[in-house]
This record gives structure tokens, sequence and C-alpha cells, in this order.
């Protein structure tokens, strides 16, 4: 498939995030959810970097977020057309997501959220994919880091929510 527009593929992942139930937001806490080209030496389509919900001791004070990072160019070659795109970004979002969660790629393939794509293990904290109203915040960035306010599919803006 054609690689998509970073603002056409920061809306794709705002409708992912939209489908999400909110209860399951509400419990996300200090997530930022951003958008890179590509991750710098693996092939991932998305990565969770951070300390899971279920491994946090006392986490308070000034901590920086959790991110979950989705690999635009990777999950637009990955797909055939633009159905499988929205598809694999919902799969990706909802695996990282899961990951802050406490979910690892294992349970997560064993429920059917994995990837088929044969990728390398992630390292330390961080977990690959290869594939709101939160108390918590997510956030949509650029890959130098800025901030991206957009509206999502139901024109609620994303951004730093507190």
């Amino acid at each position: 498939m054609e690689v998509i527009p970073r603002r056409e593929f920061e809306r794709l992942i705002a409708a992912a995030l939209d489908e999400m139930p909110p209860q399951l937001m509400r419990l996300m806490d200090n997530v930022a959810v951003v958008v890179a080209d590509r991750h710098p030496t693996e092939d991932l389509l998305g990565l969770y970097e951070g300390v899971p919900l279920t491994e946090r001791g006392d986490y308070g004070g000034m901590v920086m977020p959790d991110v979950v990072t989705l690999y635009r160019l990777p999950l637009c070659e990955f797909a055939r057309n633009e159905d499988e795109l929205v598809e694999e970004v919902m799969v990706t979002v909802v695996h990282e997501i899961a990951h802050h969660f406490g979910i690892d790629d294992d349970k997560l393939h064993e429920w059917g959220w994995g990837c088929s794509m044969s990728l390398p293990p992630s390292t330390g904290r961080a977990t690959g994919t290869g594939a709101s109203g939160s108390p918590g915040f997510r956030v949509i960035a650029t890959e130098s880091g800025e901030a991206d306010s957009l509206a999502s599919s139901s024109s609620r803006p994303l951004g730093v929510r507190p």
C-alpha cells in the first residue's frame, strides 16, 4: 500500500483510540501515544516503553509518561490496502495498550492480538508489536516530540489530557 501522510495516519490512531472501551481508557495512567516513521534499529509496527501498571510500586511525583509509539511506514508497508491499514492500526493500538496493563506478548498472541509478521524480540521493559476520557493522558506527537492536537472521528480533540 502507498504510504499515507502523517496527519491521515494520526487520524487512524485517533479513531482506534476512540474505539477503545471508555472503562479501559479511564484506567490508563500517564501514557503518551506518539507517531514515528520507523524504529531506528528494529522492524516494528509499534512499541510500548514504560512500567506496566502491574509492576508499579510507589508511582508518584514527577514520573515521565509511558510511551506507546506507532510506526507509520512499516504499518503502511505491511498493509495491502486502506482497510488492512485501519485494522492493523487498531490491532497495534490494542496490543501496545495491553502491555501498559501488564499483558505480555505470549498472552496477546494466544488471544489473537498479535501480528502475523515475524519480528525480533524486544529488550528491557520496551515491548514491540509486529502488527477516551482517560485520567492519565495521551498525546499524539510528531517524531520531533511536538504535540499535534487533532480532532478525532468524534471531533473530540486529542492532546494532553489531565
